[in-house]
């Protein structure tokens, strides 16, 4: 089993390395801001996906090598085209330490950055959504890896035999791992998979002996997919599963997921505390998690904590502390936000009649509280 996994681990590099030698030539090339050459290819006619010198990116090895910082566009024969795409093998076998990927680029395709054995860093920018296979296949001394929310899938052997790689983050905007994605990252201590991961490929983390910490944030754990699933995890005996707070008995009622050493739940979460602005009258708050309410209070002199719609009367001569927090199912209350709203020399005519009157107090009490 064993061997035929080892197989079946490099069928797909050995085929990729195929591919590559029958690639278009670079069609264009142009000179960064920090003065090196990159290589380009015309997608859709507007459109530009870096790519090797010449017709194979065996041609020219060490073609790229060093700090390469990659721009958002480039002006070609005087049109501007946006840089979207990093090509097949278009760093591969190359000595790169580092590359600086724009926000304009969507998709990072099929063996991008395999076997650069120099690359130490790399930072996939939220714009990416489109991960190809052996991405960074068998960088060796890749350590630190940042994927940006944007991406759906993980690929087959995007990561695969990255050994010094110890710790990932997998966003919430994941869906999917798929197979052998990590396999033999034997450096990788730490993995979180985020909340919208369903699926894990067969042995997406094979062979990763010093994995000891998983941390799935979704409520029921993801499905495995493929024949042997046994293989998904293989150090799970010695790894410990954390698992969202109040979810335990989800993963300990599910056969695989209770084979980890142990399942410990994650504290319950707290709310960031919420931003207060007060502008042009108005009194605003927000809050980093999506879907909170706010539970706030005015005081001078006395307390007004309320969600009702009628003004409140109280004389504008005064300075005012005005405090919040913010509230939601599942989480623990955030910490109290204050700030001081100065309305000892508000003056104005709120309505426009050209008088201030009760009526114009009405209007800036109403805008205070945000109504």
């Amino acid at each position: 089993m064993r061997q035929f996994r080892i197989f079946l681990s490099v069928l797909p590099a050995l085929l990729l390395s195929l591919a590559s030698t029958t690639a278009y030539a670079h069609r264009v090339e142009a000179v960064n801001a920090q003065g090196v050459t990159i290589y380009y290819n015309y997608k859709n006619g507007t459109e530009l996906e870096v790519t090797y010198r010449g017709s194979s990116s065996y041609s020219q090895y060490n073609e790229y090598k060093d700090e390469v910082v990659i721009p958002e566009s480039v002006t070609y024969n005087g049109t501007t085209y946006p840089v979207t795409g990093i090509g097949l093998s278009a760093f591969a076998e190359s000595d790169v330490s580092s590359v600086t990927i724009p926000s304009t680029v969507t998709e990072i395709v099929n063996g991008a950055f395999k076997n650069c054995a120099k690359l130490t860093r790399v930072d996939i920018p939220n714009s990416v959504t489109s991960l190809g296979s052996q991405a960074f296949f068998n960088c060796s001394q890749l350590e630190s890896v940042t994927i940006g929310s944007g991406v759906t899938t993980i690929s087959q052997y995007a990561f695969a035999y990255c050994p010094k790689l110890k710790e990932i983050t997998i966003p919430n905007t994941v869906t999917t791992i798929e197979h052998d994605a990590f396999y033999q990252c034997t450096g990788l201590v730490s993995v979180v998979i985020g909340s919208g991961v369903t699926t894990i490929g067969t042995g997406a983390f094979y062979v990763c002996d010093n994995l000891t910490s998983v941390t799935i944030l979704r409520q029921d754990p993801p499905s495995l997919d493929g024949q042997w699933t046994e293989s998904t995890f293989s150090n799970r005996a010695n790894a410990t599963l954390y698992v969202p707070y109040g979810c335990k008995s989800n993963s300990q009622s599910v056969n695989y997921w209770e084979e980890f050493k142990q399942i410990k739940e994650l504290p319950q979460p707290q709310l960031p505390t919420p931003t207060i602005t007060y502008a042009d009258g108005k009194l605003a708050f927000a809050d980093e998690v999506e879907g909170v309410t706010f539970q706030y209070g005015i005081y001078q002199g006395y307390e007004q904590t309320t969600s009702s719609t009628e003004p409140i009367a109280f004389p504008f001569n005064h300075v005012y502390i005005v405090q919040a927090l913010a509230m939601k199912e599942g989480w623990r209350n955030s910490g109290i936000a204050e700030i001081t709203v100065d309305l000892s020399d508000l003056k104005g005519d709120a309505n426009g009649d050209g008088i201030i009157s009760i009526a114009d107090i009405t209007i800036i009490l109403e805008n205070i509280l945000n109504q």
